[in-house]
């Protein structure tokens, strides 16, 4: 029961018993409340864990230490639920929404197709310009990571795309919030060509995946150590860390969950 009171408490009684029956009896769609249009699941637990993980469990909850960001970035954004949280939470930010798997992709458009603050990108973050192949780990659509593609490919193939690319598209000075859950792929993206855009970010929400490909804390924390972060919370699997060259630490308040 814990999980209908917790979804009755984000959405309140009516809205919320909805969204709780719906995730329950496995519908296709179902209205959400937050910004009146729909949310589109596959019939697959991975997708319903991802709605519930997102809006009842609150894993992507920072609170207030950033007020009105104006770029956020969902690196891995699966089938766009994650986006849409960003959208709702921060109506005024431009988002990008960035996911290699074609099937999650097209989920994640129609997921955002009436946000006007959302533009989605099919392709997956890398630390340098390649095309690069989808490995499936056996993990189901969540789990689906990315290589470089390497002599005859059988596989789905996409763009990679280097965050100091995203910079110079969107034309920003600075990332607000960089969220990442990309499988593995993040130690590629740490190990090199992040000099110009690491200290450029203000709140780092992250995932890592050395289960998947060993060796990504290590890439990770040795770039991160160059800059001035600290951690902030870490909610599961999920760790938020803090750039205090543009967040003041009077203004944080800590907390772990």
């Amino acid at each position: 029961m814990s999980s209908l009171f917790k979804t009755i408490r984000k959405f309140g009684i009516y809205d919320g018993l909805n969204v709780f029956l719906s995730i329950k009896l496995n519908r296709r769609s179902f209205n959400f409340p937050l910004n009146k249009s729909r949310i589109f699941l596959r019939n697959m637990n991975s997708d319903r864990f991802t709605f519930k993980e997102t809006f009842v469990k609150g894993q992507y909850e920072i609170g207030d230490i950033i007020k009105n960001p104006k770029f956020i970035v969902d690196a891995g954004a699966n089938i766009g639920i994650s986006t849409v949280f960003f959208a709702n939470k921060y109506p005024t930010a431009k988002i990008l929404a960035i996911e290699p798997d074609s099937e999650n992709f097209e989920l994640a458009k129609l997921n955002t197709k009436f946000l006007d603050n959302v533009h989605a990108f099919n392709g997956s973050v890398w630390h340098k310009n390649t095309m690069l192949q989808i490995i499936d780990h056996d993990l189901g659509p969540r789990g689906l990571a990315t290589s470089e593609v390497d002599g005859e490919n059988n596989n789905q193939t996409v763009q990679a795309i280097t965050i100091s690319e995203i910079f110079n598209r969107e034309n920003t000075a600075t990332i607000d919030i960089l969220k990442m859950d990309i499988e593995g792929s993040e130690k590629e993206v740490f190990s090199s060509n992040y000099e110009d855009w690491l200290p450029l970010t203000k709140i780092l929400i992250i995932e890592l995946h050395d289960r998947i490909n060993p060796g990504c804390s290590k890439s990770f924390f040795s770039a991160l150590s160059r800059y001035n972060f600290s951690l902030y919370r870490i909610v599961d699997e999920n760790l938020v860390f803090i750039n205090d060259d543009f967040i003041e630490i009077e203004s944080k308040t800590s907390f772990l969950i």
